[in-house]
């Protein structure tokens, strides 16, 4: 469950309640409610990120992938073609991202416009070599 995610998260963390708090900016009595066993209090989402950096882990991230994993597009690398086509396509959006990168430096400044433009390409790259990575899973533990 999640509740069991959070408390995983946070003994790996070694942290306390309190540190926890203190270093993420939450108060204190509902960091508290987030791991009583009983209390199906959780944190907002866009609370699991300063929590995962705070927590110095990313087991409520990795939890969160697990429960979307079938959603996933399912990506097959057989063959060295398959292969091919997936090197090109990474090489692809590389390209994209360093002309999307020298257009926003070329003056200097990245603006905010620039900024996002980039983050969604880095996060597009990302997501595109987790994709391949997990297609080639089964080749690099030996399945043939």
């Amino acid at each position: 469950t999640f509740k069991q995610a959070l408390v995983y998260a946070k003994a790996l963390s070694g942290m306390t309640n309190e540190e926890i708090s203190e270093a993420s900016g939450i108060n204190g009595p509902q960091v508290s409610r987030y791991f009583q066993e009983h209390d199906a209090y959780a944190p907002a989402p866009y609370l699991l990120p300063v929590l995962c950096r705070v927590l110095k882990n990313t087991v409520l991230v990795d939890w969160i992938n697990a429960q979307v994993a079938e959603l996933r597009p399912e990506t097959t690398i057989r063959t060295v073609q398959d292969l091919s086509m997936a090197v090109m396509r990474a090489t692809r959006n590389t390209g994209d991202l360093n002309s999307k990168t020298l257009a926003a430096i070329a003056d200097g400044v990245i603006s905010k416009e620039e900024a996002r433009i980039l983050q969604a390409q880095f996060r597009k790259n990302g997501d595109w070599n987790h994709q391949a990575a997990d297609a080639l899973e089964p080749l690099a533990k030996g399945a043939s």
